[in-house]
């Protein structure tokens, strides 16, 4: 996907998350679109990580540390 030559006014924010930093990008209708059909294929193989999972986890591993830091 190249960056149009245009003055594209964008039309909606996308929201997407790669190697855990999550990013916005505004761009036009078409565009985003064109981002979604790009990523189709690994949003197909993925699963969902849902907020309060990755939260639990990181509770769970400061707890494992604190427990290993009193033995």
């Amino acid at each position: 996907m190249q960056p149009s030559p245009h003055n594209d006014t964008p039309k909606e924010t996308v929201q997407f998350a790669l190697d855990g930093v999550q990013f916005a990008v505004a761009l036009t209708t078409e565009r985003a679109t064109a981002l979604r059909d790009h990523l189709k294929p690994y949003i197909d193989a993925a699963r969902v990580v849902d907020r309060s999972a990755r939260l639990g986890l990181w509770h769970e591993i400061k707890r494992r540390a604190h427990i290993r830091g009193q033995g």
